[in-house]
């Protein structure tokens, strides 16, 4: 039991400090962002030799060859970590080269520090440990199953605007400025033309949100480190963890759980990795687009204050109400069991994204 509670302090130490990170780079503290990075490795260096690993039962399905015993958790998200440093340095370099004046180029070049170093630490790993990549990736998805899971886009954005509002609006009452930086200040995603430098700035930033980050991020949680956990610890144990994970690196955790849930068993399901980009895809393609209209209405200049973010609570209760009858359905009707096989190895299975309505 002692033991026991020890693992759950260090493992919330651990998501806290990753939280402080994202948070920190978010903010553009960067010292504190490196401070927390540095504590970040340190208490998921002891989580990993506190952790008993699960043996794989003699029956249980697994080659014994499989590479993902090779692939360690630890090496996973020591990449992840990596990242993140990674992103700070570049994102310090930005600004040091080009001081922020519209939108930063520092914050800019944050997502090509942290997915650039990311995805090439992962693909060394993998190649390292022996995992192919075309059993990761899977085959296309057919047009009616890639147009049943792009749909349900929908309801996961209308569930995240709407858990948004109801997770940070208490927030603004005690701590607008954190609501405003954290959440309403997105100068570098949203575009700039006021010269040709803050357009390039805004076109890097949407290239960040829009295509490196659904890519690298898909491809790092539901390609590598779901079949890692689910080695380790089964397939239920590694859906709800990836996605605690996942969504502790978002701004909006509430909606990134249900977003990344969804996004695990589309993977497992369909056993196509392009399927899940393209929903990711489409999920910040609609995001960024947004802003775009707002820009486009308000003006460049604009600015979406903490006031106005208060005063949308009705926008938030109507996404609330059409999005929940389909979370609760979704979640009733496809949560995982032991019973089920991940797409590398395993048997290609009978589910279809037809289920997932």
């Amino acid at each position: 039991m002692f033991v026991q509670l020890i693992r759950l302090a260090v493992g919330a130490s651990a998501v806290g400090a990753l939280l402080g990170a994202a948070y920190a780079l978010y903010a553009r503290e960067w010292v504190a962002a490196m401070f927390a990075g540095l504590g970040a490795v340190l208490f998921f260096g002891i989580t990993r030799q506190l952790w008993t690993t699960r043996n794989v039962p003699a029956g249980d399905t697994a080659d014994e060859h499989d590479p993902f015993r090779r692939l360690t958790g630890k090496t996973l998200i020591a990449v992840l970590l990596g990242g993140f440093v990674a992103g700070t340095v570049v994102s310090v370099i930005g600004d040091l080269l080009v001081p922020s004046d519209g939108a930063g180029l520092g914050r800019a070049l944050l997502g090509f520090g942290l997915y650039g170093f990311t995805a090439a630490g992962i693909s060394i790993a993998a190649r390292r440990a022996g995992v192919d990549f075309s059993r990761i990736k899977g085959n296309f998805p057919e047009s009616g199953t890639l147009l049943r899971a792009l749909a349900a886009v929908v309801p996961l954005l209308l569930f995240s605007y709407g858990t948004i509002w109801i997770l940070y609006h208490p927030i603004s009452l005690g701590w607008p400025e954190f609501v405003q930086s954290m959440l309403l200040d997105n100068d570098a995603f949203v575009m700039v033309f006021d010269g040709p430098m803050n357009v390039a700035i805004s076109t890097l930033g949407a290239v960040a949100l829009v295509v490196l980050a659904p890519v690298v991020e898909e491809i790092f949680f539901r390609g590598y480190l779901l079949h890692r956990w689910a080695l380790t610890w089964g397939i239920e144990a590694s859906v709800v963890a990836t996605t605690v994970v996942f969504a502790s690196l978002h701004a909006d955790p509430l909606g990134a759980t249900l977003f990344g849930f969804a996004m695990a068993i589309f993977y497992i399901k369909t056993r196509s990795l392009e399927l899940v980009i393209l929903c990711h895809v489409l999920n910040n393609l609609v995001a960024y687009l947004l802003g775009i209209v707002f820009t486009a209405i308000e003006g460049p200049n604009a600015t979406y204050t903490v006031a106005d973010f208060r005063q949308e609570w009705w926008i938030a209760a109507i996404c609330l109400g059409l999005a929940l009858p389909w979370a609760v359905r979704f979640v009733r009707r496809n949560w995982p069991d032991e019973r089920w096989s991940m797409p590398y190895p395993g048997n290609l299975g009978v589910h279809g994204v037809q289920e997932y309505s």
